[in-house]
């Protein structure tokens, strides 16, 4: 895969951070990618936050990041 691109699941994402690499996750997936609009910012995150829950079992930091303006390269027909 790209970058070392892996599937994000429970098992992939705590083997990796007990390992020590860096994870970057992009919560709002395919979900955010559909719905969004070149008007407004938008971000999607599950209501469980899994991810942070293990970042806090594993006793990794978390290092929030947003990039802005990403929902403008690209030209979403309705």
């Amino acid at each position: 895969m790209i970058m070392g691109a892996k599937r994000v699941n429970p098992t992939t994402v705590r083997k990796m951070l007990k390992a020590g690499h860096n994870v970057a996750i992009q919560p709002g997936g395919i979900y955010e990618q559909i719905r969004t609009d070149p008007k407004q910012e938008v971000a999607y995150f599950s209501s469980t936050f899994g991810f942070v829950r293990q970042a806090i079992q594993v006793g990794v930091p978390l290092l929030p990041a947003y990039l802005f303006g990403e929902n403008q390269i690209f030209n979403i027909s309705e």
